[in-house]
Order: structure tokens, then C-alpha cells, then sequence
């Protein structure tokens, strides 16, 4: 057979192929079941008194969901009975903080809109996937005056958006109230659920020893109990551990590698020059 009849054949099975792929074939979807809703993790989210701060509180919202997120919110609303009647103060477009595993999520958001001291409100989280499947989560949050300083293996947490790096099993958290000090009855911390006590030390701060099983992210919160009953949430972070020089080691092997093949570049071009000899 001659070489231009095979190249014919070869040409018209390309665009039969085309034709009826297009027509035919080409026309699949992927197409992903979900029937799982994502489910908020109401312990771990924001709810119940808060330290006021700047009034304008940052709420976090942990959930967990198998494929993949299309959007959470939260509002917060004010007055009403349940939510109902209640004015609206504000609505706020969550975005994510962290991935803490496969499936669980840490979202925030930040309040533009400041709110009053020692005010209840509701809060209404919601959450929903890429299938529009949602899960709600209404409660409460109470700003109050107290305040106070919280440390990690001497490191401040400044706020509940803070990942703290350590690179040891071994945590002492450190805890000193400087406002309201005398109407704390007991200071207690959460560590992905497991719950600490704090010893009160002479000084007047608390502290806690722990250590985290292994490698990992973990979500903290310190928590105070005053003598009114009230339970407040000072502070809400997550403990890194293992990869904090994951970045570092990143960049030094990539300038490794860009400093080696400049050498070899520079290298072949000075011994080309070399074997041309000089010019004259």
C-alpha cells in the first residue's frame, strides 16, 4: 500500500474518531455522589461568653465534611426570643483557617460591626457543600470584661486565629488573668475535647502541664469559670507540631537546586572558553 493511502486512512480514522467521540463519547460527566452532610462540631465552635476585646470578636467554626465546601456564614443577631424578632447586627462570610485532617475544618470570621459589653446575642452558623447539602448551629454568645494573657512554651497567643509551632510533646500553657482577677473561680482548658486543669500558683497566674500524644494539629481553648457561674472563653489557638520547618526545608532545597545548576551552567561555560583558547 502506498505511503500517501496510508496516510488518507490514517487522517480520515482521526476524524471519524473525532466525529464520533463528539457526538457520542464526549459527551460523559464525572459525576460525585454526596448524600453526606457536613456536621458542625457545636463543643469546638464559638458559643457561650467570649472576652469582649475590641468588640469586634473573631468566631470560629469547626465542622466536618467528605468532599468539599461551598460556603459557611455566620449571623449575629440581637433582642428576640430564639432568633425570632431579632434584629440583625451582622452577617459575615466565614473563610477557612486550617485544615485540621481529611475531613475536619476550621473557619472564621471576623465582626465588623462592634458589639456591647456584657450583651447576650445569637448566633446562627451554617455551613454548606459543593451537593447543597447544609448543617445549622444557632446559640449564644455573652461578651464580658474579663481578660487576660495566655502563653505556649512562653509564646503569647494573640488571638483565636494563632497556630502555635512547637517542637516538643511537652506544653506548659500558662494563664494570666489582668482583668477581673478576683472574680475567677477556676481556670480549665480543652484540648480536642480531652478537658486540663489549671493550677493557681502564688503569683497569682494558672498553669498546666501536657503533652500531646504525637505529631499533629490541635485545637486548644482556655476557659474560665467565675464565681457567678459564668463560663467564659479567654482563648482558642492550635497547637502545630511536626512540621513547623515543613516551609523552611522547602525554600533551602529549592535554592540548593537553582545553586547547583547555576555552578553547572558556569562550569560548562568556562570550560568551553577554556578548550577555544584565547583570541588573538
Amino acid at each position: 500500500m502506498e505511503k500517501r493511502t496510508l496516510q488518507a486512512l490514517a487522517l480520515f480514522a482521526i476524524i471519524a474518531g473525532i466525529l464520533v467521540g463528539g457526538s457520542n463519547l464526549w459527551k460523559t460527566a464525572t459525576v460525585i455522589a454526596d448524600t453526606t452532610h457536613p456536621v458542625i462540631n457545636e463543643a469546638a465552635t464559638t458559643h457561650g461568653a467570649i472576652t469582649y476585646g475590641d468588640g469586634r470578636p473573631t468566631l470560629l467554626l469547626f465542622f466536618d465534611e467528605n468532599l468539599g465546601v461551598e460556603t459557611a456564614t455566620v449571623e449575629i443577631r440581637y433582642g428576640g426570643i430564639f432568633g425570632f424578632g431579632s434584629d440583625l447586627v451582622e452577617k459575615v462570610t466565614m473563610s477557612l483557617a486550617q485544615k485540621m485532617d481529611s475531613n475536619t475544618y476550621k473557619y472564621q470570621g471576623k465582626l465588623t460591626e462592634p458589639l456591647e459589653q456584657n450583651t447576650e446575642y445569637t448566633v446562627i452558623y451554617q455551613v454548606w457543600d459543593q451537593a447543597d447539602l447544609g448543617d445549622t448551629f444557632s446559640t449564644k454568645i455573652e461578651t464580658v470584661n474579663l481578660a487576660g494573657v495566655v502563653t505556649v512554651n512562653g509564646i503569647e497567643v494573640k488571638g483565636p486565629t494563632d497556630i502555635i509551632y512547637v517542637n516538643s510533646l511537652d506544653l506548659e500553657v500558662q494563664v494570666a488573668i489582668t482583668q477581673a482577677a478576683g472574680s475567677v473561680a477556676r481556670v480549665y482548658g480543652l484540648v480536642n475535647g480531652e478537658q486540663l486543669d489549671f493550677e493557681k500558683y502564688p503569683s497569682g497566674e494558672y498553669a498546666t502541664i501536657y503533652t500531646l500524644p504525637e505529631d499533629g494539629s490541635y485545637n486548644f481553648m482556655v476557659q474560665v469559670l467565675d464565681t457567678a457561674g459564668t463560663d467564659t472563653q479567654l482563648a482558642s489557638f492550635n497547637i502545630e507540631l511536626g512540621n513547623q520547618y515543613q516551609m523552611e526545608l522547602m525554600v533551602a532545597v529549592f535554592a540548593v537546586i537553582i545553586l547547583g545548576g547555576l555552578y553547572l551552567y558556569f562550569d560548562r561555560t568556562n570550560k568551553a572558553k577554556a578548550k577555544g583558547g584565547p583570541k588573538r
